[in-house]
């Protein structure tokens, strides 16, 4: 079944984003579909961030001791002095930034107890608070992708990563893989999603992909 965006000026099929030429990428029409999500989801993404900064403020102090219980772990793995965290360029909205999240593994390949249990309860992505007040991310949207991965996806024609922020969570991460569509494909739906609904069909969308990522949580799947 074809499925359009719903705009005067717009008219593109879901399946016309999955053009492998990548011609698609470099359209007129790419052009008009990011100034369309921008308008919509602009408030949005301001709300997120006044959302999660009393959120971060919440979680600093758990942050500060789950970084000093890391580090001593991570001493006695490695015999010296390091900040516990995982530190990678990803990109957002087609723009690169550098992404923070605690360590499950040391330089040696020895797993951390600690890390490894964060790891499960999706933890390990908490420090990722700072990035959507800082508004490099936001709540949900697209997993955030590093080179060369983000270029093979843009080149592929897949167009959700670029232009929608990353997100903390999405359908991507409460999938896990059982997706008979792949990762690409749900990252392209929830954009798509996003272009043809209001902004309350859309916070509620986002509310129901939150409720699956704190049942995932709970049963500790995050590895």
């Amino acid at each position: 079944m074809k499925k359009t965006i719903n705009n005067k000026k717009l008219s593109i099929s879901v399946e016309e984003s999955f053009n492998q030429s990548g011609e698609f990428l470099s359209s007129f029409k790419q052009r008009k579909m990011a100034k369309a999500l921008n308008r919509k989801l602009r408030v949005y993404y301001a709300c997120c961030r006044i959302l999660a900064l009393p959120v971060f403020v919440f979680f600093l102090p758990f942050l500060i001791v789950i970084t000093f219980i890391l580090a001593v772990e991570l001493y006695f793995a490695e015999r010296r002095w390091r900040l516990p965290f995982f530190i990678e360029e990803r990109y957002t909205q087609g723009k690169p930034f550098v992404l923070y999240k605690f360590l499950s593994t040391a330089v040696n390949g020895q797993k951390l107890f600690f890390g490894n249990l964060l790891k499960q309860i999706y933890l390990d992505e908490l420090p990722q608070l700072y990035h959507i007040v800082n508004g490099e991310m936001t709540i949900v949207g697209p997993r955030p992708n590093p080179e060369p991965d983000y270029s093979r996806i843009k080149n592929r024609g897949y167009f959700a990563k670029v232009v929608q922020k990353a997100g903390l969570t999405g359908g991507v991460q409460t999938a896990k893989g059982s997706s008979r569509h792949g990762d690409l494909r749900l990252d392209e739906e929830y954009m798509y999603f996003c272009l043809n609904n209001n902004l309350a069909t859309i916070v509620i969308q986002d509310l129901k992909t939150l409720w699956l990522t704190l049942k995932l949580m709970a049963r500790a799947e995050g590895i």
